[in-house]
This record gives C-alpha cells, sequence and structure tokens, in this order.
C-alpha cells in the first residue's frame, strides 16, 4: 500500500535511484490484471498479497494436485512458471514481503514454484530501513541481516532496539511518546521480540 513507509522506500524512492517504471493497479478488482500487464521484475508485497495469490491459484487447482506436480522432475519447474506466469510474477526478479511475519508455509511454497520471497524489517519510525533477507540467505522465519549503519541490541527483556541515520529524531510535539520510544543514546524500541 502507498501509505505504507515500505512501499514508499522500496518502490517510490527505488524507481527513482534505478530508473525503473512503476505501475499502479486500477482498483482492487483490476489488481490481478493489471499485475499480469506489467509484469513487474520487482514487488513488495504484505504477506496478506502473497496468501491471496496463493488462494487464487489453489481455487483454480486444487493443494494436492499442485504440491504432486511441483514436485515431478522437469514438469515441476514448468508447472511453477506458468502458475508464476498467471499471476503475471514469471518476470519478477526481486520478491519482498514485510509488514508482519510471512507464514514459513508460505515462503516455501512460493519456493516451490521457483520465486523466493524474501522478507524484510523495520517501522515507519527507522523509515522501514532496518533488516533485509539477501538472495541465497533466505531461511524462514529469519527476517534476514541488518542493513549496512544499522545497529542491532536485544534489551535483557528480548526486545529488540534499532538504531541507524534513518531512525526518526522523535514524535511531532510529542516528547513523552518520544522518550518511551527512543533511548536516550537513540534506539528505538521495536516492541518486537528477537
Amino acid at each position: 500500500p502507498l501509505c505504507h513507509v515500505a512501499e514508499r522506500m522500496f518502490v517510490e524512492l527505488a524507481s527513482i535511484y534505478t530508473g525503473q517504471t512503476v505501475f499502479f493497479a486500477e482498483s482492487l478488482d483490476t489488481f490481478l490484471t493489471d499485475l499480469r500487464r506489467a509484469r513487474p521484475t520487482a514487488l513488495f508485497g504484505v504477506p496478506r498479497i502473497w496468501t491471496k495469490f496463493q488462494m487464487g491459484v489453489y481455487s483454480k487447482i486444487p493443494a494436492k494436485r499442485l504440491d504432486f506436480l511441483l514436485g515431478l522432475p522437469i514438469i515441476g519447474k514448468r508447472v511453477g512458471h506458468k502458475v508464476l506466469a498467471g499471476l503475471g510474477l514469471d518476470a519478477l526478479r526481486v520478491a519482498l514481503s514485510g509488514a508482519a511475519p510471512v507464514p514459513q508455509t508460505l515462503l516455501l511454497w512460493y519456493r516451490k514454484l521457483g520465486l523466493d520471497v524474501l522478507e524484510v524489517y523495520g517501522m515507519t519510525e527507522s523509515c522501514g530501513y532496518s533488516h533485509i533477507c539477501r538472495p541465497g540467505e533466505n531461511n524462514p522465519g529469519w527476517i534476514g541481516k541488518p542493513c549496512p549503519e544499522v545497529e542491532v541490541r536485544v534489551e535483557p527483556s528480548g526486545e529488540v532496539l534499532v538504531r541507524s541515520g534513518a531512525t526518526m529524531l522523535g514524535y511531532f510535539k510529542e516528547p513523552e511518546k518520544t522518550a518511551e520510544t527512543i533511548t536516550e543514546d537513540g534506539f528505538l524500541r521495536t516492541g518486537d521480540k528477537g
């Protein structure tokens, strides 16, 4: 979603930096048709989007049958490519998911299709910049290594704290909330356990 900081970082700003073309869906009703037309090379989606794609595939072919076909040598690869093409995802070079944990089974399902969906982690307060899985390092249930210039600390309570040049200075006109969220040494309290 455009209101999400990750969309702004990974799509809008990245397109300016790399010169890529950005496509927008006409509406939720035309989303899949628009995706097939665009055939993106990079896509950031929240876990719900990736789940909806899977549900759409399963509405056309039963899960057991698809899993069987994907497990066949030679044919499995072709079936996976055909499924991705039907979704408009066959040209993807980078597939990212964030904003919530992605079920491991979903990541493994996409991997069987031939698409490695990489998890990213960040918050609006850190400009979405914190952790990312890199190709070949994507292990389900793991959000990846910290991005360059990101410091990470885990409190005795287990809470993950992050600090970088992208971390906010504070909430506008809310010093109490800022003091609760940002430590004296500039670390952002994520509220997440690590």
